[in-house]
């Protein structure tokens, strides 16, 4: 019988939609009533969807899912509690596809607001002596609505700015430093958003942690790479110009940036306010507001006939083009959180039998390993979540270290940043070359190289003095 492929790929992608919905819906019950059927049926759905959205990957996620299943054969095999760690790594892939799912209704909804792109526009359109800055805060408050997207909004306007300097060489430098501030502003914010998946993965795997317990040093060490990224740019000399640049006058003044700033206050409001009331994990409340607000907001937005948005249709298209659309990432994800939090119990005894002993570090050791194990395994292609998914099982507790859960946290934070700069593997990389028309490796190497190495250093001392002096 012959398969109508048109046919197939929609209903795949609505069932992918459908399940990843469901995830989400299931989670936000389970993070309120802590019922054990809904683990279950979390874990039960994570595979669901990693079957819908294998029907629609590519060879490199297939392989991801095939490692999944051989580790899966060997914890069946050699662990005596397997289906206890299976379930475990489960409910993590299925915690990934609810929040990617929950964030992602936010990013469509900003993606098609008239004042989002107008707020955009305004930081594209300032003069070369504040742009680094005006980027760096603008991409800094942008990921935290659109996650990867605020790469491609703000990236996408700095390339088609109109210049009329045609010497390639400050063309170039122009590009580099323009989409250099953007990714910085993004590392910045991952470091200590309650929004983004780094913190939401690092306070799973450390559950003893809360986020208002990494708020203080995460907060410090994104500042730090802002400072960071000041400097090196502003040590930047650009050749002598041949012909004056073009000006751009910057439209609506500083309330073009209103909306944004509405929009992160009422987030952060609800979210510390529903945490001080219910005592619910941030992360658990997350997935259930943000889409509730996303949901108010596109309702907004459609109500001016001017946009030409209709919310049934606009709802419809999310569940059926852009999550799937997303299945790549999606998928890649779950897998990574998967892989490492069933490979860690395979590999401890095997760093044992080779003499390996993970108590016997000290905790500062512990901290770098943190800060600086990630960007290096993603300079050979780890995904951070999958480097510290493995790490994070094997290490010895904090009382025993001598240091609080929330230094380990914020370290293996600022490890996750520092990879998403540097590693020619990460999204943040791969979508900035694309955008200005070089490899990912110029971009997390030559472009952030030093950047990267800078701002370790500096988080280095700081997350030593915090967990040791404070």
């Amino acid at each position: 019988m012959q398969i109508d492929r048109h046919r197939t790929a929609p209903q795949s992608a609505c069932l992918a939609g459908l399940f990843l919905v469901a995830t989400a819906c299931v989670f936000v019950a389970d993070e309120w009533t802590q019922a054990i059927e809904l683990e279950w049926l979390t874990a039960a759905l994570a595979i669901l969807v990693a079957l819908t959205l294998a029907l629609r990957s590519q060879t490199k996620e297939r392989l991801f899912l095939a490692v999944a299943l051989v580790l899966t054969g060997i914890a069946l095999a050699t662990l005596p509690d397997a289906l206890a760690r299976i379930l475990r790594a489960l409910q993590t892939a299925g915690f990934i596809a609810a929040i990617f799912t929950a964030l992602a209704t936010l990013r469509a909804v900003a993606e098609s607001s008239p004042a989002i792109q107008r707020s955009g526009q305004y930081l594209v359109a300032q003069p070369p002596g504040r742009r680094y800055l005006a980027l760096t805060l603008g991409g800094h408050a942008f990921t935290l609505i659109l996650n990867y997207g605020s790469i491609v909004l703000l990236g996408s306007m700095a390339m088609a700015r109109d210049d009329a300097n045609q010497d390639p060489r400050i063309c170039a430098l122009r590009t580099k430093r323009m989409l250099s501030a953007v990714q910085r502003g993004f590392v910045a914010a991952v470091i200590w958003s309650p929004l983004s998946l780094s913190v939401a993965i690092t306070l799973t795997l450390l559950p003893e942690v809360h986020w208002i317990d990494i708020a203080f040093p995460c907060l410090v060490s994104s500042f730090l790479l802002f400072v960071c990224g000041w400097e090196l740019d502003s040590r930047i000399r650009p050749p002598v110009r041949t012909q004056a640049p073009s000006r751009t006058a910057a439209v609506g003044g500083w309330r073009a940036l209103a909306p944004l700033g509405l929009l992160l206050c009422l987030l952060g409001t609800l979210l510390s306010g529903l945490h001080a009331l219910t005592g619910i994990r941030t992360i658990g409340l997350v997935v259930g507001v943000v889409p509730c607000i996303a949901a108010v907001w596109l309702w907004r937005i459609t109500r001016d006939p001017d946009n030409g948005l209709d919310f049934g249709a606009r709802a419809k298209a999310y569940l059926t083009q852009d999550l799937p659309g997303l299945s790549k990432e999606i998928l890649l994800l779950m897998s990574a959180g998967y892989i490492g939090n069933i490979g860690a119990p395979i590999i401890a005894p095997l760093l044992a039998a080779a003499g390996v002993d993970p108590s016997g570090l000290t905790g500062w050791v512990v901290l770098l390993i943190l800060i600086w194990a990630l960007p290096l395994a993603g300079q050979f292609g780890m995904n951070p979540i999958l480097s510290f998914s493995l790490i994070a099982p094997l290490l010895p507790s904090a009382e025993s270290l001598g240091v609080s859960a929330a230094a380990i946290a914020a370290a293996a934070l600022a490890g996750f940043a520092l990879s998403g700069a540097s590693s020619p593997f990460t999204a943040t990389n791969l979508l900035t070359g694309a955008l200005g028309k070089v490899s990912a490796f110029e971009v997390g190497v030559r472009w952030s190289g030093p950047y990267t190495l800078l701002a370790g250093a500096m988080i280095s001392v700081w997350i030593g003095v915090y967990a040791f002096l404070l």
